[in-house]
């Protein structure tokens, strides 16, 4: 069953038609334009997760935050904001940090995350298994989620390591009480590996 969505940005270029995030986001972190950008994702999101809501059809929704963001003053009244604004719920929102942000700036991450969890906000730490994760850190950071990274899951099929780092990942979420999602399942190998190793959520 569906459990929640998650809001991807594209750019429909004149051009070169629909491109995926890897063509401009390093570019707009470069040059702060993510910082407005982030705001028109997480507003449209929003919006769209109570029209959902309104039609009888609502679901938790996730939302990618960067870096700079959590670096603006004033990022946490903002989000507050736009839920006001837009009338969805807090408790459907999540919050995606990759881990390799939350670990470079723990206590920034800290800092802006504690106000929005108690306002009910989840947070989510994005492609779990490829930065540097400092286990005291993880164990003090306000994070409700794992998402495990998606270079683990697609060698399921063949490599041996792959299947020990998904299993060792479940089972410290496991002890930490994270939810975990497993990002980019396409085989049923892969989801009933995932099964049967304890992950109910994939992606």
């Amino acid at each position: 069953s569906v459990v929640g969505a998650e809001a991807l940005a594209r750019w429909n270029h004149p051009t070169r038609g629909l491109l995926s995030p890897g063509y401009f986001i390093d570019v707009a972190e470069e040059t702060g334009l993510i910082i407005g950008l982030g705001e028109i994702v997480l507003r449209m999101a929003c919006r769209q997760g109570k029209t959902w809501l309104d039609e009888g059809r609502g679901m938790p929704l996730a939302v990618n935050v960067s870096v700079r963001q959590l670096e603006q003053p004033g990022f946490t009244d903002q989000v507050l904001q736009i839920l006001k604004e837009t009338g969805f719920p807090a408790d459907q929102l999540e919050l995606e940090v990759t881990e390799t942000v939350a670990m470079a700036n723990p206590e920034i991450t800290q800092s802006t995350t504690q106000p929005l969890r108690e306002a009910g906000v989840r947070f989510a730490i994005d492609d779990f298994g490829t930065g540097y994760s400092s286990l005291a850190y993880l164990q003090k950071l306000p994070f409700d989620t794992f998402k495990i990274d998606r270079s683990f899951i697609w060698g399921l099929g063949s490599e041996d390591s792959n299947r020990l780092i998904v299993q060792t990942i479940l089972a410290m979420a496991q002890s930490l009480n994270f939810d975990v999602v497993a990002e980019g399942v396409e085989t049923v190998e892969q989801q009933q590996f995932l099964r049967d190793n304890g992950c109910a959520t994939a992606q």
